[in-house]
């Protein structure tokens, strides 16, 4: 293999890594010795003897956003230990003694406190209400919120301060270390929406109702009411008053981060005529 093409290859490897993330295990404690990645799913004995054998792990590397259990049986049986964040060494209990893995993701943890601190609870996509926070951080202790990049994906969390998923609300698109005195220690029920990966404009409010995807490249005509708006970063969506892209614009570019409109401006809310979207130059 020549150099460009072992360039190539050793970045495409990169690439990979960073996108589709594992958990690592590893036969000596600190990260040494021979290694073994598996992705989120069931691992037995059979899946370990292919790596790292059973009966070896002393370490293990956690990724942010995923959790795994380390079982002294086969077929995730056994003692567990369960475990969200880099273990550079495991009791006797479990030392040299793993026979099966269980690897989950959970794109969201939330903290009990500012800047990540405190007790977390991780969380996958769906709606979580003050029962399923009672059995982890708790009901109104809230106070910042981590969101997972893996595979390039981005979430929508939405705190409420009531429970059954009432009362006042925050969106959140993007990571935040304080959720806000408005909404400190006050989140009763949340849910959790995967963003697309496209502009997308919707009926109701925070992407809610008929949702519409218009082509890149083009100007498209909207047969039905706009509320909010998304986009996605690297693309340029301008809304217009009237057909053709004519009339009054309103814009968003999303150079470096996405961008969400949870309600769009009176002047084009349910009134806006047409959509163009464009990459970001």
């Amino acid at each position: 293999m020549n150099l460009v093409r072992m360039f190539l290859f050793v970045l495409f490897v990169s690439m990979l890594s960073s996108v589709y993330a594992n958990i690592t295990l590893y036969v000596d404690s600190n990260y040494r010795g021979t290694s073994q990645a598996l992705g989120v799913g069931k691992h037995n004995s059979t899946v370990l003897n292919k790596g790292v054998k059973i009966n070896t792990t002393s370490s293990v590397k956690v990724p942010f956003g995923f959790k795994v259990t380390l079982y002294t049986g086969d077929n995730c049986t056994g003692s567990a230990l369960a475990l969200t964040a880099d273990t550079a060494s495991f009791s006797s209990i479990y030392n040299d003694k793993i026979k099966s893995v269980l690897v989950e993701f959970f794109p969201v943890t939330v903290y009990e406190h500012s800047n990540y601190g405190g007790v977390k609870q991780l969380l996958p996509v769906g709606q979580h209400d003050a029962s399923t926070l009672l059995k982890g951080i708790g009901n109104d202790r809230i106070s910042s919120v981590k969101m997972s990049d893996v595979g390039g994906k981005k979430y929508k969390v939405t705190l409420y301060a009531d429970t059954g998923f009432k009362g006042a609300s925050k969106t959140l698109t993007e990571s935040t270390t304080y959720v806000g005195n408005d909404f400190n220690d006050k989140t009763s029920s949340l849910k959790i929406e995967e963003l697309p990966k496209v502009v997308t404009l919707s009926s109701g409010t925070g992407l809610t109702g008929t949702k519409v995807t218009p082509p890149v490249g083009k100007c498209t005509t909207l047969t039905s009411p706009v509320v909010s708006m998304y986009v996605p970063k690297g693309y340029v969506a301008i809304i217009y008053s009237k057909a053709d892209g004519k009339g009054n614009q309103f814009g968003l570019g999303a150079a470096e981060s996405d961008m969400l409109v949870e309600v769009l401006p009176s002047q084009f809310n349910k009134s806006a005529c047409s959509v163009s979207v464009t990459p970001v130059p």
